[in-house]
This record gives C-alpha cells, sequence and structure tokens, in this order.
C-alpha cells in the first residue's frame, strides 16, 4: 500500500526525479483515497465484480468461453481490477491517465467498461495463450512491449477509454444490465 503520511520538504525540491516521484505518489494516494470516498463503492466490491462477468460474457463470449476452456476464472484477474482500478496491472503514467479521465468527468462507474475495453483490446493475444500465460498477462499488462522493445501502453490508453464509452452505449442499448 502507497505511504499516506508524505510530507514535503522544501529542501528536496531541487532534487529532481526522486522529489517528482514522491509527490506523484502522494498526489495518487489522495486521489485513490477521494476516488473510495465518493461514488466508487457505493455498489460493493462483490456486485463490481459480478457486473463486470456479466458483461465480460455478454458482450465478448467468445472470450469469455476460451477463458472457460482454459479454466481461468474470473476472480483471479476481475477482483483486483475492480478492486485496486489496475493500479498493480498497469504503469503508473497509465494509471494517472484512466484515474483523470474518472475524476476529471465524474464517472466512477466507467472503471468497469475500461476492463471490458482492455480485454476487448488484447482479445486476440488472450486468445492464443494457455492458461498460466493468461494468467500472467492479466496480472502484468504493464510488461507489454511493443517490437522495438517500448512499452506502449500510455499511447492505448485514449482507444481503451473511447472503447469504455462505445461499451457503455452498446450495453445501455441493449439494455444488458
Amino acid at each position: 500500500m502507497m505511504e499516506a503520511n508524505l510530507k514535503y520538504n522544501p529542501s528536496k525540491e531541487n532534487q529532481g526525479g526522486k522529489h517528482d516521484a514522491e509527490k506523484n505518489i502522494h498526489d495518487m494516494y489522495r486521489c485513490f483515497e477521494i476516488f473510495l470516498q465518493k461514488d466508487y463503492f457505493k455498489e460493493s466490491v462483490s456486485f463490481k465484480v459480478a457486473k463486470l462477468i456479466t458483461l465480460f460474457k455478454c458482450t465478448q463470449p467468445d472470450l469469455y468461453q476460451y477463458f472457460e476452456n482454459e479454466e481461468v476464472e474470473p476472480n483471479e484477474w476481475c477482483l483486483p481490477w475492480i478492486k485496486y482500478l489496475l493500479s498493480k496491472e498497469l504503469p503508473i503514467d497509465c494509471v494517472k491517465r484512466l484515474w483523470d479521465t474518472y475524476f476529471s468527468t465524474h464517472d466512477f462507474d466507467l472503471h468497469i467498461y475500461v476492463c471490458l475495453a482492455i480485454l476487448q483490446y488484447f482479445s486476440e493475444t488472450l486468445m492464443e495463450l494457455e492458461y498460466s500465460e493468461i494468467k500472467y498477462f492479466l496480472n502484468h499488462i504493464y510488461t507489454i512491449e511493443n517490437e522495438d522493445g517500448e512499452n506502449s501502453l500510455l499511447r492505448i490508453i485514449p482507444h481503451i477509454i473511447k472503447q469504455a464509452y462505445n461499451f457503455r452505449a452498446y450495453v445501455k442499448s441493449r439494455q444488458l444490465i
């Protein structure tokens, strides 16, 4: 867990990276605290997990069935995705971008649709993997690199967010939940 008692120390102001990292961690923790106190947990975590699993099954039946065939239990990856808002699975820059969207729009329900968009974005890759590889992939999305060895997740986050809004519109239009 991130430390809540980080304090600003003016003597560190010119140390650059380390101070900036500490300030970012502190800001992230404060945002996380606010997020938890606001609308996000008006519904229980188990309700949100059930909602994500239901929507996953309805919107991506082929991938859902593949997970079933590979015996990948939804709670093995879904619970941490919901509970920790992808903060363990994605690089901090990606988490900041997602959380910025949630806070700036006060749209905390979008997170479930972001999870669906991530699954869809990587569905082809996931369907080529076996059980242990799927589990690892879903718990370590931050390790994905392109051909150049560069982590390109930050570049796809805008696409993921756009797709999340599309998923929500689809779910509402079909009255899936």
